[in-house]
């Protein structure tokens, strides 16, 4: 019994002995990682910056613009932010979501003309009207069609009145606490606009009315390069969607001659002026900066759990551990802060290396095989298993899907090209009454430097035939001789511009 408290006191000892070297031990591992990781980011950080990689997200942020030259400061979009839709938003009727009609069948790797009978039908039937239009001309439906399509011309009043303002700015809230909180509710109604306009556009196209057409086309131009200033990349994704849109209107009148010499001249010029893959470059360094401010955001949060569950879904491939918050949250105080500065490192670095390469700006070339290679080996990297301890848990949680974007930039930039030099070929046959043996005869009076296969920076192929061909060798890099794979825009195939035959 003697013996028991000294014994008490020893192991006390060795207790408090073992604590104080495992503290120390911690501290030391807790200071040496916290050095190592800021010492890696910031030299990191300094080498950028020197390169004028620019990483302050506020930075990409629109300044303010007075009114008076502001295309988004009127009431129809007004109205829509900052914030969530309103539920009574009223200034955009849904009469065309409404409509689902039953285009007839055609090969999916050609475009076609739009199906105004089936738009016909779809409406009749929203009426309760006979839907049988057998024997209903083109001409006679899209008339019928843009008759019901009166119900929008309010709205588009009222942003015609303001197309000509110089400048655009949405009222976005613009929250550096939460980037990934930022509500864009304008997004949406801006491709429902642009996707009536372009029915509308190709309805006014096949009534015979090109003027009103070209008016159309005008508006969905000036609402597409209203979102220029934007620094995030789902909105340059809405405005690929809205420059295709435009597109099918220019196809059209092309496909059926109905636009005009003039006509032909100013949408060639309005083609040769949309340079997406240099419209890219802004909101890739966006996300970029906006990874990097997620992360110091994380470092200062006391609730890392809530927010990190904020972050972490099904579509991350990650989960967390099944405890409560508040031991997560006490597990979260064992990470050293130069964890954070590695998660950083690691993602701009893969940013950098992985995700920007593979784009020409100043030529307008996207290369398929750097993009296609840079994605596989990102792929790899982002699936390994040890997220957390290898500093790559930001990564996978916030790095976008770079390739896909890349992919639909050189699709639309490919469409550009390929429709001002259709515009070009259509007003030297308008001339000459005839279309040319190559495409170096259109200079220099029906087009001076000639738009280029984005693929490669080579001469777009050409095929003078009765009704011109034009063709890109695609994703894939390989001249097929303009058959194009299973759809338009397939990765396998040409990338083909043509009519109906």
């Amino acid at each position: 019994m003697d013996d028991a408290k000294p014994r008490r006191v020893r192991k006390l000892g060795v207790t408090l002995f073992c604590l104080a070297v495992l503290l120390t031990m911690l501290g030391a591992f807790h200071l040496i990682e916290n050095w190592r990781g800021k010492h890696r980011w910031e030299a990191y950080k300094r080498q950028l910056v020197s390169q004028g990689v620019q990483l302050d997200l506020a930075s990409f942020i629109p300044r303010p613009i007075p009114p008076e030259q502001n295309f988004a400061a009127t009431p129809f979009f007004d109205e829509l932010l900052p914030g969530p839709k309103p539920t009574n938003w009223n200034r955009w009727p849904d009469l065309i979501r409404r409509l689902p009609p039953q285009l007839s069948a055609g090969r999916n790797n050609e475009r076609h003309l739009t199906d105004f009978p089936a738009w016909q039908a779809a409406l009749r039937a929203e009426k309760g009207q006979d839907t049988n239009t057998v024997g209903v001309g083109r001409e006679d439906a899209a008339k019928e069609l843009l008759a019901a399509m009166s119900i929008y011309e309010p709205a588009l009043q009222e942003l015609r009145s303001v197309s000509a303002r110089p400048l655009s700015r949405y009222n976005i809230r613009y929250d550096l606490n939460n980037p990934w909180g930022i509500f864009l509710p304008h997004l949406p109604v801006i491709k429902s606009v642009c996707q009536g306009l372009s029915l509308k556009a190709c309805a006014e196209l096949a009534a015979g009315r090109s003027d009103d057409a070209m008016e159309d086309v005008r508006l969905i131009v000036r609402i597409t390069k209203s979102t220029d200033a934007e620094l995030f990349l789902i909105t340059h994704m809405v405005r690929l969607a809205c420059f295709h849109l435009i597109v099918q209107p220019v196809w059209e009148g092309l496909a059926l001659d109905r636009w005009s010499t003039a006509q032909l001249e100013e949408l060639q010029g309005i083609m040769l002026g949309f340079n997406f893959i240099k419209g890219i470059q802004a909101p890739e360094a966006a996300e970029q900066a906006a990874g990097i401010i997620t992360v110091d955001i994380l470092l200062k949060e006391r609730d890392k759990a809530g927010l990190l569950n904020a972050f972490v879904g099904p579509e991350s491939g990650m989960q967390l551990p099944n405890v409560p918050k508040a031991a997560l949250n006490a597990m979260a105080l064992l990470v050293p802060r130069g964890w954070y500065y590695m998660e950083q490192f690691n993602y701009v670095r893969t940013f950098q290396e992985l995700a920007v390469p593979g784009t020409d700006a100043t030529n307008r070339v996207i290369f398929p095989e750097i993009v296609n290679a840079n994605e596989a080996k990102l792929d790899r990297m982002l699936s390994r298993r040890n997220a957390l301890l290898g500093h790559y848990f930001f990564s996978r949680l916030l790095m976008p899907a770079m390739g896909k974007a890349q992919r639909k930039t050189a699709q639309a930039q490919t469409a550009a090209h390929q429709a001002a030099i259709a515009c070009a070929l259509e007003r030297y046959h308008h001339k000459t009454g005839d279309y040319p043996k190559e495409l170096a005869a259109l200079a220099p009076e029906f087009m001076g430097a000639m738009p280029h296969d984005v693929i490669n920076g080579k001469p777009m192929h050409y095929k003078p035939k009765k009704r011109p061909v034009i063709y890109s060798v695609g994703w894939d890099e390989t001249d097929n001789n303009g058959t194009p794979g299973k759809t338009l825009w397939d990765d396998k195939g040409d990338w083909v511009w043509t009519y109906p035959k």
